[in-house]
């Protein structure tokens, strides 16, 4: 029933390695990661970790934190509320229009240089994560968390 596996030490390396080359990100996360056939990557303290969830009657477990893709680690918006604070760069910052701009799905333009994923952010709130590619960061904003366009 439970369809992720922990990941070895291996490739929590490369988790930590990705981090570090994407957002320049330099510090250690303290969990145990989880990761799913779709290459969906969960965070869970290490007290949960230790139960042994094969035991239990469970589809999920943990924070969702990133999803691994071809082109690099993108991030949830949990996730990068967790390590966006502490990333040195690839964080575009957005105006109080952008953002409720993104929060409502839509693609943004911007003049941050380069391509790749970016954190999105508006003041000291981290939104989640885009790719940028020519000028445009592609959003990822799930329809459902996405806020109404009436709002």
């Amino acid at each position: 029933m439970f369809n992720a596996r922990p990941m070895n030490s291996r490739e929590v390396k490369h988790v930590h390695l990705a981090l570090k080359e994407q957002f320049g990100y330099d510090g250690l996360l303290s969990f145990h990661f989880f990761i799913n056939r779709n290459n969906y990557i969960y965070v869970v303290n290490k007290e949960i970790a230790e139960l042994g969830l094969s035991a239990f009657k469970v589809s999920s477990v943990g924070l969702y934190f990133a999803e691994e893709t071809g082109k690099g680690l993108r991030l949830s918006i949990e996730g990068s509320q967790l390590i966006g604070p502490y990333c040195k760069k690839k964080v575009v910052e957005l105006s109080k229009e952008d953002a409720r701009l993104w929060l409502k799905g839509q693609n943004i333009a911007c003049q941050y240089a380069g391509s790749g994923y970016v954190l999105v952010k508006h003041d000291t709130d981290f939104l989640g994560s885009g790719y940028l590619k020519e000028g445009i960061i592609q959003n990822f904003v799930a329809k459902t968390r996405r806020i109404k366009a009436s709002d």
